[in-house]
């Protein structure tokens, strides 16, 4: 009976020394990263530690604004969400670069924005894990932060390969 106990207090302790260890090995699973996710846990052990159970459930909270003239400068909505972060890096398809890359430069121009545009192609030939991975590096080159949103700009494809990409690159936090 004193070795079942024995064996309960030590098993507790070493659950409070990874708990305090995950801290420095693993932040993000101790401490939330994002207001869009939310993460609940639970865990149960037979007294003697034999058998335990962990009941774990993530819940992702996402906008969706719509809106018209989202590029004219009276339009606050990207204006309010890039002007904390200081930028806007911006993915956009090659074709939309053409009609809209003027306005999408006036706009936070306007708004005193830094912009990064990214721009690729977006037709389904680009659909591959090779034009992905230019995304990322491209991503990386400029410091994008995890929890940094990304602007996309165009149409199926371009939204498929960059949020593919994005989602890599900022992997769930």
């Amino acid at each position: 009976r004193d070795l079942a106990k024995e064996r309960v207090l030590s098993n507790s302790a070493a659950y409070l020394d990874n708990n305090i260890a995950l801290e420095t090995i693993d932040p993000h699973a101790v401490y939330p990263t994002s207001i869009y996710r939310h993460s609940n846990g639970l865990t149960l052990a037979t007294p003697d530690s034999q058998t335990i159970e962990a009941v774990m459930s993530t819940t992702l909270t996402t906008t969706i604004k719509i809106t018209r003239g989202v590029l004219d400068p009276s339009n606050m909505i990207l204006a309010n969400l890039y002007q904390p972060l200081g930028r806007c890096v911006a993915l956009v398809d090659d074709k939309v670069v053409l009609h809209y890359g003027e306005k999408l430069k006036s706009y936070f121009e306007y708004h005193g924005i830094k912009l990064v545009m990214l721009v690729h192609g977006g037709n389904e030939i680009d659909k591959d894990i090779q034009h992905v991975e230019e995304i990322l590096v491209e991503l990386k080159k400029n410091n994008v932060a995890r929890n940094e949103p990304v602007l996309i700009m165009g149409g199926g494809v371009i939204a498929d390969i960059g949020g593919f990409a994005t989602a890599l690159y900022h992997r769930n936090t």
